[in-house]
């Protein structure tokens, strides 16, 4: 038989049930508190990472906005500097094109009136101060050339024109000029012209003569012994590819000084040009010019040895034999033409007017354009030579005043040829666009002049006027 159970035993376990109980309450409440304290804890993470992605992102834009800010500003600075380069080169082109202007007028009156005093008597003497100022006034001609043909390869303004000639001739030319220095100096001078070298080539003869001159004087100059040849062959590597040498026996030049060779204002020694003179711009403009007709430019040299120079360029054949009869046709052409120069330097229509009365021309001179439009509306003119820059009405606007008085569709509009001292192909364009033939520049050669009434003067107006004509 079991004992009866003490309540106060009863209610100890049930107090002992009852706090296990709580104690698995508590347990289980104290884990959802520390589980939600966790997930508190992570978002409170989370959002303390949000704020500070945010701030950074903020700081990020800052950036940008300023960077922004000084892009913008340097686009500004560069277009500003942009237009202050090209408002530069207009300045220098305008400057280049006034000083050509300048210096070539009075020029081209020494230059005339030297070649003027040359074809009269003199004795020995007379004749070689003469020969010394018609020098003089080439070598100062040639700095001229040099400094505006290397504003115009800086410009990308230097054109080349295609014409027919005759490689042998022009050549020739160029041995011709420098013969008198050779025979000076005691030099030979050779030339060999391969003899499949076609009669005619199609090309820039005016260009080419310009980068044989620059690189037999060069050789003339730095050659005390010895002598210059002068090579034009078929390159080996390909048909329609011509190779030009100029070789010499001078002074050479050293290997490091070849690497700046072709550099504009730059010569192989400083002492070269206290000794020989020159600008530096010489090769600088011939590499040029090569390089502009499709071709490349070498040299090979030894101090003390010698140097040379060659260069390859392709050439085509001509169909056309080109005309080199000019130069003997300047010491004997005629003709019987009325002509009008309109010039407002009194040495250069002195210039202009003795060469054409020289060939039989009767000349009529005009100070300025409105002078020259009056002279037009009172007498039929053969042909004009036509300044360009001239003080009441200029030549561009005298031209046009020509060509509206002719008509839109004159039966015979007058040759009006520009004789100006501006040299760059913008000017050549505003003169065409005005209404004249043809553009010449200062100084006019004569040989240039002739060449020129031979194309423009009718062909009744060629030669000896005849004496039943003229009666």
């Amino acid at each position: 038989m079991s004992l009866p159970t003490d309540p106060s035993d009863r209610r100890l376990e049930e107090a002992e049930r009852e706090l296990a109980r709580l104690r698995k309450v508590n347990a289980a409440l104290t884990r959802r508190v520390e589980r939600d304290l966790d997930q508190q804890g992570g978002a409170f993470a989370l959002f303390q990472t949000a704020i500070n992605l945010e701030h950074k992102v903020h700081e990020r834009t800052a950036e940008l906005e300023r960077a922004l800010t000084d892009l913008q500003r340097n686009a500004s600075d560069l277009l500003s500097a942009r237009d202050a380069a090209q408002e530069a080169s207009r300045a220098k082109s305008d400057f280049l094109a006034t000083m050509s202007h300048e210096i070539r007028t009075p020029l081209n009156g020494v230059i005339g009136v030297t070649a003027l005093l040359g074809d009269t008597k003199l004795d020995d003497d007379q004749k070689r101060l003469v020969e010394l100022i018609q020098r003089s006034g080439e070598a100062l001609l040639s700095v001229i050339n040099d400094v505006l043909d290397f504003s115009k390869i800086e410009a990308g303004r230097m054109a080349l024109e295609e014409a027919a000639f005759d490689p042998r001739e022009l050549v020739q030319s160029v041995l011709d000029l420098f013969g008198p220095r050779v025979r000076g100096k005691g030099l030979s001078l050779q030339t060999s012209v391969d003899p499949a070298m076609p009669k005619a080539m199609l090309g820039d003869p005016g260009r080419l003569r310009q980068v044989l001159m620059n690189l037999v004087g060069n050789a003339v100059k730095f050659t005390e012994h010895g002598g210059i040849t002068v090579r034009i062959l078929r390159a080996a590597q390909c048909e329609d590819r011509y190779r030009v040498e100029v070789r010499d026996t001078g002074i050479g030049i050293s290997p490091e000084a070849q690497g700046q060779l072709f550099q504009a204002f730059t010569q192989a020694d400083s002492s070269t040009t206290r000794r020989f003179g020159g600008t530096g711009l010489g090769l600088a403009i011939t590499r040029q010019i090569v390089e502009l007709m499709g071709g490349q430019i070498q040299v090979t040299s030894a101090t003390d040895i010698g140097s040379t120079f060659w260069f390859e360029l392709p050439l085509r054949e001509s169909d056309v034999l080109p005309d080199d009869t000019y130069e003997d046709l300047a010491k004997t052409f005629r003709c019987h033409a009325n002509i009008l120069v309109v010039e407002d330097n009194m040495v250069n229509q002195l210039v202009a007017r003795k060469q054409l009365e020289r060939y039989g021309a009767r000349v009529t001179v005009a100070a300025n354009g409105l002078e020259a439009v009056e002279a037009i509306g009172r007498e039929r003119y053969d042909l004009v030579f036509m300044d360009c820059q001239m003080p009441e009405m200029d030549g561009f606007e005298a031209t046009r005043a020509i060509r509206r008085a002719e008509g839109e569709d004159p039966a015979n509009p007058l040759p009006i040829v520009a004789l100006t001292a501006n040299a760059f192909s913008g000017d050549e364009k505003r003169c065409r666009d005005a209404g004249m033939n043809e553009f010449l520049t200062k100084p006019l050669r004569p040989v240039q002049m002739v060449r020129a009434l031979m194309k423009w003067l009718p062909e009744d107006r060629l030669g000896e006027q005849d004496v039943r004509e003229a009666a």
